[in-house]
């Protein structure tokens, strides 16, 4: 669990950070001669405030929990794409978004902190499966890359056919950084590369 005595330095960056962009939004839709502030930076004034309280409220999370409810955040993230497929607000010809309570979410943003969650569970137990007697090729491929694969292959198809191909390439990228963390050999990171490569046209 984190708490701010120990992790007071986070905390301060973080705030240190919001503070700039509110400076940024200030100096950007300053008026001169207008005494009140804009409608734009008040509102964000409030979401500072709201991510301030939000803040200290996952500070006290024990961020190790994630590891236990990684396959249930990811189930519920295809569960809100296939949603946002059927249900999903059109804009500017992208069927991107959900609307809750009168704000935009966008389900394909959720999905990148899934795969993250599902990946890093996956990989954190590949020494389990070294118990199974799978030493040749072929069984390594699936246990290190093709199984892992379909975790980013389900949620990509989804938000490509938003369609959003720049996100859907992010969860490409997003994979071959885990495969480098989770010290896959380098043999099968090749094959994810050579492949986001030849879609990058």
């Amino acid at each position: 669990m984190m708490s701010w005595g120990t992790n007071k330095m986070i905390c301060l960056l973080t705030i240190l950070i919001m503070l700039v962009g509110l400076a940024a939004l200030y100096s950007s839709t300053f008026q001169q001669g207008e005494n009140h502030l804009s409608p734009i930076f008040l509102k964000q004034v409030g979401w500072f405030s709201l991510g301030i309280i939000m803040l200290f409220v996952a500070a006290q999370f024990n961020y190790r929990r994630f590891y236990d409810f990684a396959y249930l955040i990811y189930g519920l993230t295809i569960l809100l794409l296939l949603v946002v497929l059927v249900l999903g607000r059109e804009i500017l010809g992208a069927q991107r978004w959900l609307e809750l309570g009168g704000l935009n979410f966008q389900p394909g943003e959720l999905a990148k902190l899934a795969i993250n969650l599902v990946l890093s569970r996956w990989f954190s137990q590949k020494r389990q499966f070294d118990n199974f007697n799978l030493t040749d090729k072929v069984s390594r491929i699936c246990k290190q890359l093709l199984l892992p694969f379909l975790f980013v292959a389900i949620p990509m198809l989804l938000v490509f056919l938003q369609p959003d191909l720049g996100t859907a390439l992010l969860y490409l990228f997003i994979f071959v950084m885990m495969l480098f963390a989770a010290e896959v050999e380098l043999s099968f990171i090749i094959t994810p590369i050579i492949l986001g490569v030849s879609l990058s046209p």
